[in-house]
């Protein structure tokens, strides 16, 4: 009776140690990948690159962004950074001390500008662009929205932008601003200011030198 009960036992125990190998395996074999095939791909994609760049997948780069990262930017999962045929050069610049969540989109058609110590979180989209011509002939036909149409993003120093927040073309986000989760920016936001909502609006202030709360973060 007891080699009955022990003998499950013992399967369960096989089953357990294989799945921790499993997982060994996994996760060497995806430092492998990063060091020696994702980082060095998306390094070759970039303008410049500084120290310490943590990725975990290889971004996904569509058309001819000038990509400049500064020092010790993480990369927290799949991230797409893309462009139309609008401008001859666009560019997206990260400053140093960045970290972007999982899901992100950045569409950079002229320029998108992030300072140091942004957070963007999870699964948000940034376009500097309507993404399509307004008038319908032009859409239909399948042209890109015009040079004019396009309106520059910088979002500034120590900003912190929750989870799938939407920024629009043409805003800025002022330092150490907070974007609460879900938000929709149209308009500038203030250096210091919690803003939330879809338009967001200001709801609340920052005390200089204070730490933000950790609900609006939105980034784990």
């Amino acid at each position: 009776m007891n080699a009955l009960v022990s003998a499950p036992r013992r399967w369960v125990s096989v089953v357990g140690a294989l799945e921790v190998f499993r997982h060994y395996i996994n996760t060497v074999w995806d430092r492998v990948a990063i060091a020696l095939y994702r980082e060095p791909l998306f390094r070759s994609q970039c303008i410049s690159v500084g120290r310490n760049l943590s990725l975990r997948s290889l971004p996904i780069v569509i058309g001819q962004v000038g990509i400049r990262i500064g020092d010790d930017v993480r990369i927290c999962g799949a991230l797409v950074i893309g462009c139309a045929k609008t401008c001859d050069q666009p560019i997206l610049s990260l400053g140093n001390n960045i970290t972007i969540g999982d899901h992100v989109v950045i569409h950079s058609n002229r320029e998108v500008i992030i300072e140091d110590g942004v957070v963007l979180g999870p699964n948000c989209f940034v376009t500097d662009s309507n993404e399509h011509p307004l008038d319908y002939g032009r859409r239909i036909a399948g042209e890109p929205c015009r040079l004019d149409e396009l309106r520059s993003i910088r979002i500034r120093r120590g900003a912190v932008i929750g989870r799938r927040c939407t920024i629009l073309r043409g805003v800025e986000i002022g330092e150490c601003a907070i974007v609460l989760a879900g938000s929709t920016i149209t308009a500038t936001v203030p250096p210091n200011a919690i803003v939330g909502g879809n338009p967001a609006q200001q709801i609340g202030h920052v005390d200089v030198g204070a730490e933000p709360e950790e609900d609006h973060r939105g980034h784990d």
